[in-house]
């Protein structure tokens, strides 16, 4: 079942109440392939440069998947008029390439740093509605609902590579736990927000 069929099925499917089975068994068959896109969207994606005033930074920072569980929620947000899918384990890696911090008076550390999250959970949802085409056609139109993603900060493991390595690795676990993880749940989270309702809605017409 493609994108478009999802819409138009979820889309009727709602509309209707969701009062039967088949309009849930329709749907259903749809969410791997809905859950699909969403990875694709977030896959690869480049993260910000991070900048320090102190003269540290985290550049070409990057963000991949790598595996995710197959139990993919999927269920209806009737308040938003949505439909949402949600994976609670979905693994990745963030790099960054070139960083440089202070880890001390005297020690500056340089090099690059991966960091394997085995725990993210991802919830993306699409809320319906629809609007007029100039050629008079009334056609859906989707928008983003309950869009989150959430970083075991817990579950992950650090490879730092570079000068001062053993003095570094506590200091960017901190560093990662407290800030940058929370940068990269912003990137994604944003991503996720604007790119979903723009391809789908390209795709509709």
């Amino acid at each position: 079942m493609n994108i478009f069929l999802l819409i138009t099925t979820c889309s009727a499917a709602l509309q209707a109440g969701l009062k039967t089975s088949l309009d849930i068994a329709v749907i259903n068959q749809a969410k791997d392939a809905y859950f699909n896109a969403v990875l694709s969207l977030i896959n690869d994606v480049t993260l910000p440069d991070k900048h320090e005033g102190n003269g540290d930074y985290f550049n070409d920072n990057s963000f991949h998947v790598i595996d995710h569980s197959k139990n993919v929620d999927f269920y209806p947000d009737p308040n938003k008029n949505a439909m949402v899918v949600r994976n609670r384990k979905v693994s990745a890696i963030a790099r960054t390439k070139h960083f440089r911090y202070k880890v001390a008076p005297l020690i500056v550390a340089k090099g690059s740093a991966e960091v394997e999250m085995h725990t993210i959970d991802i919830t993306a949802g699409l809320s319906f509605s629809t609007r007029k085409l100039p050629s008079g056609n009334i056609v859906p139109y989707v928008k983003a609902a309950d869009v989150k993603v959430d970083i075991n900060r817990w579950d992950i493991k650090i490879h730092i590579h570079g000068d001062f390595v053993a003095d570094l690795a506590e200091v960017f676990s901190c560093l990662f736990k407290n800030e940058i993880a929370g940068d990269i749940e912003k990137a994604l989270t944003k991503t996720l927000t604007t790119g979903i309702p723009e391809l789908i809605n390209f795709l509709i017409g």
